[in-house]
C-alpha cells in the first residue's frame, strides 16, 4: 500500500532552521533543510529544488524584518542589515 506521512511543525516553534548542501546537490541543484524545535532535530527535508531561494523565503518567515528591511531606504534608515549567510 502507498501512503504518505505528514507532519506539520507549528512555525513558532522553529527555532533553528540548517541548510545543507552536498556536491552532488551542488551539481544537479538540489539540497536539504533541518528544522529543529525544543533543542532537537524536528524534521529533516531532502532533495528540495532551488534551496537557496527558499531558505532565505522561509527564512524571512522565520524572522519577519530582521534583513533586507532597509534595502530601499534613504541614507538616513540607519546601518544595513546583512542577508543571511548561506
Amino acid at each position: 500500500m502507498l501512503g504518505r506521512k505528514v507532519t506539520a511543525l507549528p512555525l513558532a516553534a522553529v527555532q533553528n532552521l540548517a541548510f545543507s548542501r552536498s556536491a552532488g546537490g551542488r551539481l544537479r541543484g538540489y539540497g536539504a533543510f533541518t528544522f529543529e524545535a525544543d533543542g532537537q532535530a524536528g524534521a529533516v527535508i531532502d532533495y528540495i529544488p532551488y534551496p537557496e531561494q527558499l531558505y532565505l523565503e522561509i527564512y524571512h518567515l522565520l524572522y519577519p524584518g530582521e534583513a533586507g528591511e532597509n534595502a530601499d531606504a534613504g541614507e538616513d534608515a540607519g546601518p544595513r542589515r546583512r542577508w543571511p549567510r548561506l
